[in-house]
Order: C-alpha cells, then sequence, then structure tokens
C-alpha cells in the first residue's frame, strides 16, 4: 500500500472543482509514476470527486494523492451516508441505455485495490494502482 502522508487538496463541493481535482492528481504524479497509473488515477479522481459532489453533503471534498515505487493511490473523502455506497463487488458499469451509473464500475475496471471506511459521517474511498511487482 502507498505510504507516507502525500500530498491533499480540499475542494469546494461545485462540479468546476471536478478538472481541478485531475489537475491535482496529474501535478502530483506526472513524471513520478507511469502515464498510464497517472491516467488512471485521474479518470478515477474524476468518477469519485463527482459521485462525492452529486450524492454527498454540500461540504468540502478531500483528495490525498500518495506513490511510492510500487504505486499509487487517490483517497476521496466526502461527508454523507456512508450507507448509500454499494459494496465495491457490486460496483458494475451500468448498462449502455442508462444515462449515468457507470462511474463506480469504471473505477473498478482499473483500480488494483479499493478501500471503502465508513465513520462519523463521511466516507473514504482509497484506489491504488499498481505499476511495479513488488
Amino acid at each position: 500500500m502507498s505510504s507516507g502522508a502525500g500530498s491533499t487538496v480540499e475542494l469546494e463541493a461545485h462540479m468546476a472543482n471536478v478538472s481541478a481535482a485531475r489537475r491535482f492528481v496529474r501535478s502530483e504524479l506526472e513524471g513520478r509514476v507511469p502515464a498510464d497509473a497517472v491516467t488512471d488515477l485521474m479518470l478515477a479522481t474524476s468518477e469519485l470527486v463527482t459521485n462525492a459532489f452529486e450524492h454527498g453533503e454540500p461540504q468540502p471534498v478531500r483528495l490525498t494523492v500518495r506513490s511510492n515505487r510500487e504505486e499509487a493511490s487517490i483517497t476521496v473523502v466526502s461527508a454523507g451516508e456512508g450507507s448509500r455506497v454499494p459494496d465495491v463487488d457490486d460496483w458494475t458499469p451500468a448498462l449502455a441505455d442508462r444515462i449515468s451509473g457507470r462511474g463506480l464500475g469504471i473505477v473498478r475496471e482499473i483500480a488494483d485495490d479499493i478501500k471503502v471506511e465508513r465513520s462519523g459521517g463521511n466516507v473514504a474511498i482509497t484506489v491504488h494502482r499498481r505499476f511495479q511487482d513488488s
């Protein structure tokens, strides 16, 4: 698992901040980890931050980026009802005729590991992307 404190940014709950979240991930990882891992984690960030803004409480979202020689991770922490986040095993892409519902399935497909923690009215979702065998 990624170690260390990482770098964190707090984002106000406005959809315009989804692109700011992607830029933050890119700036923290670009040149440090393989390009495909950066791209995957930017996509995961976009999906998770969008969901936090759409389904969470109208409070700031905290995004943390960590990396080491074997992997990188992002953690999105938002306020809201943790029971509304389905179990990771249930994260599947929506059918093609659905307007929404693809995000968590996409995240599950590109992640090597996902951890969901629910506590104190917050939900923290951590997505790991490995790029070197340990």
